[in-house]
């Protein structure tokens, strides 16, 4: 096999190596392209990625065409491949022109889609203009590399600037990558742009060429995984808002399960979850029972919804003279269970007792201006406790001094009503 022949053969081959990427990425994004419906950028670099697959179909199809690698860079095409030539120039204009459309579609949200058409009439004109004026391949990328590098230079330049909070590693990678493809093309523009085409030129050229295409695969992969780095982490970002959405979502259903919507005291559920004991079972203390005695009463006189502000008012009453680590739970009906740590059960007793005592009508229009100031009250039942192990024996005595203590009043009241 002689040299040029040689030189063919890689060359193609490097062709070939450089389309199967193509592919490959092309079809990467084609996959991703149905995750990605609302995020315009990605499915107009997927589109560049398809016209580069066309560039280079046209680029393997030349050169299989054209026995002699020389021939191919540097003899004029015959009329029966100008169409291909006019090919893979149309196509590499348009991966320029989606990949410039991705950036500033990902940077402003500019729909770059309504452009397209008209940026394919241009470089259409445009390649078909160069292939008739200048059909060796040398002119034609001479031809070509000042509008690869004012784009990928444009991207880079789009990505590279934004501002702090938008920059991260995938905007980073491309940006770079594509101001790497700029200084590779400006490359080019040198190399083949040198006005003397004698044999003697042809072997630093020629070489340079010999291995073009193994750098355009590495580069093209770099894009492409820069690319797709920056999609994930789009997603990412919209996974990590949407779980920090149902985490809030989530909080907010534990707390409507936890709390009572009425009063907002804890219920009996957060008491059987063990919410808010953490202090409560560090060590001793007193548990209170408190049932509201003329609920009943009210609801039946004044209706449910002074029944209903009644309840509110005895919690927040109770509640105001409570510490931070003294828990109030609803547990049933006019049942509250009060827990207070550190204390003891005639501490305890005598604090509620004094609240009570003390607590002010309820502060709302409840009905005529002539009926008497609604006013809680309610039956205590205290206990002590040593530890968590003895809480709930502790909440079943209170509850049953409670109701004997209710059943003291009633007699008592039954006793006035007799004198």
């Amino acid at each position: 096999m002689q040299g040029s022949d040689a030189q063919t053969l890689v060359n193609m081959i490097g062709s070939l190596v450089q389309l199967g990427s193509a592919i490959f990425l092309a079809s990467l994004f084609f996959v991703l392209g149905g995750a990605a419906a609302r995020r315009t950028y990605f499915r107009l670099w997927g589109w560049g990625w398809i016209a580069m697959c066309a560039a280079l179909i046209a680029v393997a199809s030349r050169s299989a065409l054209v026995p002699s690698f020389a021939q191919q860079l540097m003899k004029d095409h015959s009329p029966q491949l100008a169409w291909l030539l006019v090919s893979d120039l149309w196509a590499k204009l348009m991966f320029a022109a989606l990949v410039v459309g991705g950036a500033r579609s990902w940077v402003a949200g500019f729909d770059a889609r309504r452009a397209l058409p008209i940026a394919a009439v241009i470089a259409l004109i445009y390649a078909t203009l160069v292939i008739a004026l200048m059909p060796a391949a040398r002119w034609i990328i001479t031809a070509q590399a000042p509008v690869l590098i004012a784009a990928f230079a444009a991207s880079a330049w789009m990505l590279l600037v934004l501002p702090a909070s938008r920059r991260s590693l995938g905007t980073r990678v491309t940006g770079v990558v594509l101001a790497a493809a700029a200084a590779q093309w400006l490359l080019y523009l040198i190399v083949f742009g040198r006005g003397d085409p004698s044999p003697a030129s042809r072997g630093g050229v020629l070489s340079f060429v010999f291995y073009s295409s193994y750098l355009d695969v590495m580069m093209q992969t770099l894009l492409g995984y820069g690319m797709v780095l920056l999609f994930t982490e789009s997603g990412k970002r919209e996974t990590d808002d949407a779980h920090a959405e149902l985490a809030v979502a989530h909080s907010d259903l534990l707390r409507e399960s936890l709390y009572d919507p009425l009063t907002g005291a804890l219920n009996r559920r957060a008491f059987q979850d063990g919410v808010g004991l953490e202090s409560v079972k560090a060590g001793f203390g007193a548990v209170i029972v408190v049932d509201a005695d003329n609920l009943k009463d009210v609801n039946d006189r004044r209706g449910h919804p002074a029944g209903d502000a009644l309840l509110r008012h005895l919690v927040g009453t109770l509640r105001a003279g409570m510490r931070a680590t003294d828990r109030a739970y609803r547990w049933g009906g006019d049942e509250f269970v009060l827990l207070f740590p550190g204390m003891t059960s005639a501490m305890a007793s005598a604090r509620v007792e004094a609240l009570l005592a003390a607590a002010s009508p309820v502060p709302l229009p409840l009905g005529r201006s002539d009926e008497r100031p609604l006013v809680p009250h309610a039956s205590v039942g205290a206990a002590d406790y040593a530890g968590a192990e003895g809480l709930d024996d502790a909440i079943a005595w209170a509850d049953k001094a409670m109701y004997a203590k209710k059943g003291e009043r009633s007699e008592l009241r039954s006793a006035k009503r007799i004198a």
